[in-house]
C-alpha cells in the first residue's frame, strides 16, 4: 500500500497485512508502541549513550597521560591539502538546535535473506537516545528497489513493524544514465560488480524533510555515540569517511 510519494524519487509502502507483535528480546527495540514502553526503552537507551561516553572520556585521559592525545597528524583534508586540522564532531554538534528530523539510513539490493538487518537493535538505541536527548524525531529508514520489496516474506515485515522502520522504494539502484560499467557485468547481473549496492545510497541525497540523514551500511554495529555526526550534519556539513 502506497502512504506517501516523495517528489520523483522514492515512495513510501508498508505491508497490506501487518503480522502479530513479536516479544522484543531486551528493551531497547521493538514493540515500543505503547507510551509506557517507549519512554522505557528511551530510559534504557540514553543510559547506554552515557555509559559510553564516560567509557570514551576515559579512554582519552589515559591516552593524554601517555602522551597519545595528539591523533593523527595527517589524515585529516580540507580540501586542499593533508594535515588540516580535523574536524571536532562533538563541538560542531552542539551548534545544532534542539528538535528537527533526523534519519539513519540502510539500503538492501536484492532478495533479502535471513538473518537480516543484524544490527538493527543498536540503530534503533542510537534513534531512541537521539530522540529523547534532542526532543527530535528520528527514523529509521531503508532503501529498496519494487521489485525486492516483493520479495519480502512475512519475517521481513515483522522486522520492519518491530523496529518502525520507514520502508522507501526507489526507481533505480544504478542511475539510468550512467554511461560505465565493467565489461564483464550488465544490468540486471545479480554478481560480479557491487556498483549497484553502492549506487543505490544515492538515493539518501534526495530524502527530503530532514535536518541531516546518514547512511550505514547493514554489517555496522554501533559501539558508541552516534548522535552527534548527524547533529553536526544539521549544521550545514557533510561529513564522509
Amino acid at each position: 500500500a502506497v502512504v506517501e510519494k516523495p517528489p520523483d524519487i522514492a515512495k513510501e509502502v508498508v505491508p497490506e497485512k501487518p503480522h502479530g507483535d513479536i516479544p522484543s528480546s531486551d528493551n531497547t527495540g521493538g514493540n515500543i508502541a505503547h507510551k509506557p514502553q517507549l519512554e522505557e526503552a528511551s530510559r534504557k537507551a540514553v543510559e547506554a549513550m552515557a555509559a559510553w561516553r564516560t567509557r570514551h572520556a576515559e579512554v582519552q585521559r589515559a591516552a593524554k597521560k601517555k602522551g597519545h592525545d595528539g591523533g593523527c597528524a595527517t589524515c585529516c583534508n580540507d580540501g586542499e591539502r593533508w594535515g588540516a586540522a580535523c574536524l571536532d564532531v562533538d563541538a560542531c554538534a552542539l551548534e545544532a538546535p534542539l528538535g528537527g528530523k533526523y534519519g539513519f539510513v540502510y539500503a538492501q539490493v536484492g532478495r533479502p535473506g535471513w538473518p537480516w538487518l543484524t544490527f538493527i537493535n543498536s540503530i534503533k538505541v542510537q534513534a531512541l537516545a537521539l530522540a529523547s536527548e534532542t526532543n527530535s524525531t528520528v527514523d529509521i529508514i531503508l532503501l529498496m528497489p519494487p521489485k525486492d520489496v516483493q520479495q519480502m516474506g512475512s519475517r521481513h515485515w515483522d522486522l520492519i513493524r518491530r523496529y518502525e522502520v520507514r520502508l522507501v522504494e526507489v526507481p533505480w539502484v544504478i542511475p539510468p544514465t550512467l554511461k560505465w560499467w565493467p565489461k564483464h557485468w550488465w544490468p540486471g547481473k545479480p554478481d560480479g560488480w557491487c556498483g549497484p549496492q553502492d549506487l543505490v545510497r544515492l538515493h539518501v541525497l534526495g530524502l527530503e524533510g530532514y535536518d541531516a540523514v546518514a547512511f550505514y551500511d547493514q554489517d555496522v554495529e554501533f559501539q558508541g555515540d552516534a548522535g552527534a555526526v548527524l547533529r553536526c550534519a544539521a549544521t550545514g556539513r557533510f561529513l564522509n569517511t
